[in-house]
């Protein structure tokens, strides 16, 4: 269950980008990634429901460092994943190599040290800047 939880969600959470191309969020974030307590049917209370990493924003770019670990929710592995990335309105895109919109992201609160965002309904990452 946490494979294939980790499998279906990682990929997803690996294309969070926030911010706009020369916007302020350029430079390098501490990222948390996190679920609330039940929000996933049949995830036991052992499996972590927590994760970090770092999220580094270039002004066309977006580099994330996911350090998952044996147990985590998100996955067990440590992942970096490249992609350009835009904001606009409440929303972040991931763009796709043929510089569509992809995966977007509800930006629930933006401050100049700490940006939260909501994936769906019950993902949530947390970016407090370095």
């Amino acid at each position: 269950m946490i494979q294939k939880a980790g499998k279906i969600l990682l990929p997803f959470l690996m294309m969070v980008a926030c911010g706009s191309p020369s916007g302020p969020f350029e430079g390098s974030w501490h990222a948390r990634w996190f679920a609330q307590p039940g929000a996933f049917e049949g995830v036991g209370s052992d499996v972590k429901l927590e994760m970090y990493g770092r999220f580094d924003f270039l002004k066309d770019s977006l580099t994330i460092h996911a350090y998952g670990f044996p147990g985590c929710l998100f996955g067990a592995d440590t992942l970096v994943h490249t992609q350009a990335w835009e904001m606009a309105g409440d929303s972040l895109f991931l763009l796709t190599d043929q510089n569509r919109r992809g995966i977007f992201y509800l930006i629930k609160e933006k401050k100049a040290d700490n940006v939260q965002l909501q994936l769906m309904d019950d993902i949530f990452i947390s970016l407090t800047k370095n």
